[in-house]
């Protein structure tokens, strides 16, 4: 079998694995080509999950699209310390569900993000000025 045909069989397996996968979880996941920093997850008939993981280089994405409803994990992948907050620093009322726990190393924090549309800053209320550490999550 030459290594083309093996390419196109395994292409085609990957898309009936993410058409399955799509089916079954009735989600849709799409990421813009002209906007790379920013993920776009869309739900089906049910809330959307994405995460946020923190590392020693900051939040990774800084701008996040969800569905209402969705559920952002924060992940600390960082080797220090972190405890995420809504913005504005230090009253965190703008999207209080985003206002975490201290997360130590390996720890995560769930938000469910509102039902309504809306845009959530976000801060590391450890080092508030530490702009790695900040971010948008925008629902609509």
């Amino acid at each position: 079998m030459s290594s083309n045909h093996r390419n196109d069989r395994a292409r085609a397996v990957d898309a009936s694995l993410v058409a399955l996968l799509a089916s079954v979880t009735g989600l849709t996941v799409s990421c813009s080509k002209s906007s790379p920093t920013e993920p776009t997850m869309t739900g089906g008939t049910g809330a959307s999950t994405a995460m946020i993981s923190l590392a020693a280089g900051g939040a990774s994405p800084h701008a996040l699209t969800v569905a209402p409803g969705a559920a952002v994990t924060i992940m600390n992948n960082d080797a220090v310390s972190h405890e995420i907050a809504s913005d504005p620093h230090p009253v965190h009322t703008q999207c209080p569900e985003l206002n975490g726990p201290v997360l130590l190393t390996g720890n995560s924090f769930t938000a469910t993000m509102a039902g309504m549309p809306e845009t959530c800053g976000f801060h590391d209320h450890l080092h508030p000025t530490d702009t790695a550490f900040q971010g948008t999550i925008t629902v609509r």
